[in-house]
């Protein structure tokens, strides 16, 4: 089987309200990682486009990119570019394609996620209980927290690491520091979570540009698709136990299967977690086995997951600074290829291979990606 490996990134700006349309964005975005890539958008043979918005039906990327040379264009919508990844990196596999351009984009400022997920609940028995995405996670993270034994202050936490971490990325939307008492006391949107627990609403798009084996080893910049895993959970939410993301941890198994990993938590040396909660930050370092459910809280306190400490977690800031829909998975991706190949140098110690996720709404539909360096 064909190896497949990463040779191109782009993230576009990531701003409130871009003046950009959707697809400038991904414009955008495409371009740097073409640029990034050092190729012709001729070699490019498959194009897979992530859109996500309440009213894209089809696609205007494609009049303004020159992709004479596609063969195939996927174009999926309302989901995270870093499942499209999966057509491109199956393709290239099978040998069916040798580069594949993947792009994700949204603007969060005109995404009503909010009735989106609720449309997720409106089969059978949720239908007119008014189930959301931030309703749904206030149950989660309330039973979650009364499991592990932990208050909004560990929370809190978690938020003030990844505000930290964000503040040093060029490339996140919100970079500014934050201190426990602000965010403990920004009101409630639904307890336990409150303001300053939520990912912000983000415009912005993300590239990544995917290569066979041969390809990849005749460039500079590479990192190299170690395994990915993709599980579908129960539709309906009542079906699962929400205090654990089972779905993810189905994903993750494939991923490592595939990777020959058997001991995630000493071959893993760091995460980039779809974090649009914080409570979902932790319960992902579970579900990813890279710490035991009973050895949860230490970490939490002594700095383990800071990026000078043992497991860095999201040492971009992760999705609590830079949530565009379409691409926050994407850019979870992207944030280890950055850190493998060097680009960025903020985690103090080697690094050999990391960990992006990417989750749909009540996280019924889980990606893992093992992403590797040389």
């Amino acid at each position: 089987m064909t190896r497949a490996g990463i040779i191109g990134i782009g993230i576009s700006r990531m701003e409130s309200d871009s003046p950009l349309s959707e697809v400038d964005l991904a414009k955008e975005a495409i371009e740097k990682a073409v640029r990034y890539a050092e190729i012709d958008y001729n070699d490019i043979d498959y194009f897979i486009e992530c859109a996500f918005s309440s009213h894209n039906d089809i696609s205007d990327v494609v009049r303004k990119i020159p992709l004479k040379g596609v063969k195939k264009h996927t174009f999926l919508r309302n989901i995270d570019g870093a499942f499209g990844a999966v057509y491109a990196v199956t393709s290239i596999m099978s040998g069916e394609s040798k580069i594949a351009l993947v792009v994700g984009y949204g603007k969060g400022s005109e995404t009503d996620l909010k009735y989106l997920s609720s449309l997720f609940s409106q089969a059978e028995y949720l239908r007119g209980t008014g189930l959301d995405y931030i309703s749904f996670s206030a149950l989660q993270a309330k039973i979650f927290m009364d499991r592990l034994g932990i208050g909004e202050e560990e929370l809190g936490m978690i938020v003030i690491k990844n505000r930290r971490n964000g503040f040093a990325n060029e490339d996140a939307h919100i970079r500014e520091k934050i201190i426990l008492e602000d965010i403990l006391t920004s009101p409630y949107v639904a307890e336990p979570i409150r303001k300053l627990m939520m990912a912000p609403r983000t415009d912005g798009a993300a590239a990544m540009i995917f290569a066979r084996g041969d390809i990849v080893k005749t460039k500079q910049r590479r990192a190299w698709i170690d395994g990915f895993g993709v599980n579908m959970g129960p539709y309906y939410p009542g079906y699962e136990d929400i205090a654990h993301l089972n779905s993810l941890r189905y994903a993750a198994r494939r991923a490592y299967k595939l990777s020959g990993i058997k001991n995630p938590k000493r071959e893993v040396d760091f995460a980039e977690i779809v974090d649009v909660f914080p409570h979902i930050e932790l319960m992902s370092i579970e579900a990813l086995e890279l710490v035991a459910e009973k050895r949860l809280v230490k970490p939490i306190h002594d700095g383990s997951f800071f990026k000078e400490g043992k497991l860095p977690i999201n040492p971009s800031g992760g999705a609590l600074c830079t949530n565009p829909p379409g691409a926050v998975g994407l850019i979870r991706m992207i944030e280890i290829t950055k850190r493998l190949v060097g680009d960025v140098m903020d985690i103090r110690k080697q690094l050999r291979r990391g960990v992006a996720n990417a989750w749909t709404f009540f996280h019924q539909y889980d990606a893992v990606w093992v992403i590797a360096g040389e």
